[in-house]
Formats: C-alpha cells, structure tokens, sequence
C-alpha cells in the first residue's frame, strides 16, 4: 500500500473555495463599507432634497405662491409649497424626485410635517424606524405663530447605527 503525502488537487480546491466565500463575506465587515455606504446613501439623498426644494421652490416663484401661508399647489404639478418651502410630506417628496430605493415614513401626525427616509429596503412605521438609529428626517419649522416669516425645514442625520 502507499502512503499518502499530502493534501489531493481537489482537497486543495475545495479549501481555497471556502476561503474565498469566507473572505468575500467577512472582509466588508471588517473594513465597515456597508456602513459607509448606506451613510453616503443617505447624505446624497438630503443633498439631492435640497436640490429639489431649490428647483420646487424656483418654479412658486414663477407661479407668484412661494410665499403663501396656506399650502397651494404648483400650476401643472401635484407638489404643494408654502411658507417658502416645499411642504415636507411623503406624497411631496416622491412628486418632487424620484426616490429610488429609498424608504420614506411619515410622522404620525401630519400637522408635525416630519419624514424619516431610510435605505435598507423595507417599508417602517415611525417607531420601527427610531429603532434602526439610521435615517434622515426632514422636518419642517413653523418660524413664528404671525406667519410674517418663512418657514424652514431641517434635516437631521441619525447614524448611530448604521
């Protein structure tokens, strides 16, 4: 009988599979791109609203209701501004860009004008959405009760847990 001295060719092939799978799974982890990315994700999302307000906002300008103190609706469009802004809801927001693979949830309330946008590729309700510490929200401010001043929004990064 011979003695064996080593590992066969198809041993060796079936290791190096394993390997690969291994390291082509674990080394994102280590090096946190999936983090990175859905931070970027997001951080090209609110640049992009802000684009959009700008543009929105251009065309109220045109149409003499940008400042408005009741919503009024943009002449052949579905998007509604007032107060000097975009007004920040989910039906606006997908009106006024195309949101892809964006998740968009609205506040509970709608007198509170908020939006979280997430990216994982599910649909959430607000507390589903609080839990998963990485999204945007995108509120809007009342300046002040007289309504002699515009309104502004704010977007806020959560990435605690991206």
């Amino acid at each position: 009988m011979k003695k064996s001295n080593g590992f066969t060719l198809v041993e060796l092939v079936i290791v190096i599979i394993v390997l690969g799978i291994l390291s082509a799974t674990a080394v994102p982890k280590f090096m946190n791109i999936h983090s990175d990315a859905r931070k970027a994700t997001l951080d090209g999302f609110a640049g992009a609203f802000l684009s959009a307000n700008t543009v929105v906002m251009s065309k109220a300008a045109i149409d003499g209701i940008k400042f408005s103190h009741d919503s009024q609706k943009l002449n052949d469009s579905d998007i509604t501004v007032k107060s000097g802004n975009m007004d920040i809801t989910v039906k606006n927001i997908n009106n006024a860009m195309d949101i892809g693979e964006f998740n968009l949830t609205e506040a509970g309330f709608p007198v509170n004008n908020t939006v979280y946008v997430s990216v994982d590729g599910f649909q959430y309700n607000q507390e589903v959405v609080y839990g998963k510490k990485c999204y945007l929200e995108i509120k809007s401010e009342y300046a002040n009760i007289l309504g002699n001043k515009p309104d502004y929004f704010s977007i806020t990064k959560v990435y605690e847990e991206c």
